[in-house]
C-alpha cells in the first residue's frame, strides 16, 4: 500500500461530492500537542466516499475508503476509474499526487540521535 498517496489533499485535482448521500464518516477529539495550548479539535475522518475528481482536462471516478486492519494499523484504498481503455491519465494521477505528497514545503525535519 501507498501511504504517500491521498487525492483528497491533492491540490491540482477538483474533487466534488458523487451521490446524494455524501460521504461516510466519523467524527474523532485530537487533544491538543500540549497542555495549555487550546482545547484540541475534532477531526472528520472519511471512511468512504465517492467524487468526481477533475484534473488536467480529465474526468476520474474515484472511491476512497479507509478501515482499521489488524489493531492500529490504518489502512486506505482509491479506486480510479474513467471511460475508454486508456489508463495512462490514471498513472500520471497517481504519479503527480504521490510526487506532490512527497515534495518538502517548508517544512522542518528534525533527526534524533543521528
Amino acid at each position: 500500500m501507498d501511504r504517500t498517496l491521498n487525492l483528497s489533499t491533492f491540490p491540482e485535482a477538483r474533487l466534488t461530492v458523487h451521490g446524494v448521500d455524501g460521504p461516510l464518516s466519523r467524527v474523532t477529539y485530537q487533544p491538543p500537542k500540549r497542555r495549555g495550548v487550546g482545547p484540541g479539535q475534532l477531526i472528520q475522518d472519511i471512511q468512504f466516499a465517492t467524487y468526481r475528481l477533475d484534473w488536467r482536462n480529465e474526468t476520474f471516478l474515484t472511491v476512497i475508503a479507509e478501515w482499521q486492519a489488524g489493531g492500529s494499523q490504518q489502512m486506505r484504498m482509491h479506486a480510479i476509474l474513467r471511460k475508454g481503455l486508456d489508463v495512462a491519465p490514471i498513472h500520471a494521477l497517481i504519479i503527480a499526487a504521490s510526487a506532490h505528497a512527497l515534495e518538502l514545503r517548508e517544512e522542518i525535519l528534525v533527526f534524533n540521535q543521528g
